[in-house]
């Protein structure tokens, strides 16, 4: 890790690379040092290391292997939170078994897994919890600080100067570095070959409502909402702010 550009700007802010990448992770082909702050972990053929503060839940299948990890918050689909190790419901088709779990998590959160042939990411469905890959080198991490082993190289289709002033922002897929790709919301990409796929939604599932419908709809939105508050609560560190901000987000 101490090769990454992340130990750089920890050392140039004279601090720790696990105070200033809290709840951050990286990954990459080849094992490296984990430094103080992080812990590691491992799947296909890829090295992890995650700060000591993000919640990391083992998944594993119905005979108790580990075929990946949720870093991040996340509510399943029955309102449990998940956490510890969880096993994954069983399925014929090894991926449409994740999707399928993945598509019914609510929370901030990404998913890798691993069919012991291929290693998917997925991120959560308002890309909050972002994902950045360099698919030269095979690094990846929820910064791009944490993908490279490099300076930045700026991306000549962007105005730097604006984004980081905060008046525009970088294209789905695009980050601040020239070949840094970042992963848009309810995609996966395999890591072995970049291949991306959107995962959600699926052909048929999203049906225009008849006006009759929306009572019904609203009150399975804040039942769920209701479950999903609840278990967060319950279980998480966390604060509930109300607000009609920028995004009107809840």
């Amino acid at each position: 890790m101490k090769n990454l550009e992340a130990f750089k700007a920890a050392t140039d802010f004279k601090t720790s690379m696990g105070d200033l990448f809290r709840y951050q992770f990286t990954l990459a082909r080849q094992p490296f040092e984990v430094l103080d702050g992080f812990q590691s972990g491992q799947i296909g053929g890829y090295h992890i290391a995650w700060s000591d503060e993000l919640p990391v839940t083992e998944l594993l299948n119905g005979e108790g292997l580990l075929v990946g990890y949720c870093l991040g918050v996340g509510v399943d689909a029955q309102g449990d939170y998940v956490s510890g190790a969880y096993t994954l419901p069983a399925g014929d088709d090894f991926w449409a078994s994740i999707e399928t779990f993945v598509i019914g998590l609510a929370g901030r959160y990404i998913v890798i897994a691993n069919d012991n042939a291929t290693t998917h990411v997925f991120g959560d469905a308002t890309n909050s919890f972002r994902f950045f890959f360099d698919p030269e080198t095979g690094r990846g991490g929820s910064s791009v600080l944490l993908c490279l082993d490099r300076t930045i190289i700026p991306d000549p289709r962007f105005d730097h100067d604006v984004v980081q002033a905060g008046v525009a922002r970088f294209c789905f897929g695009a980050s601040a570095d020239e070949h840094v790709q970042s992963l848009p919301a309810n995609h996966w990409v395999q890591l072995e070959d970049n291949q991306r796929a959107r995962f959600w939604p699926r052909p048929g599932e999203l049906v225009e409502a008849s006006e009759s419908e929306l009572p019904g709809i609203m009150e399975d939105v804040a039942a769920w909402f209701r479950s999903v508050a609840c278990s967060l609560i319950t279980n998480a560190r966390c604060i509930l702010p109300v607000s009609g901000g920028h995004d009107s987000r809840m």
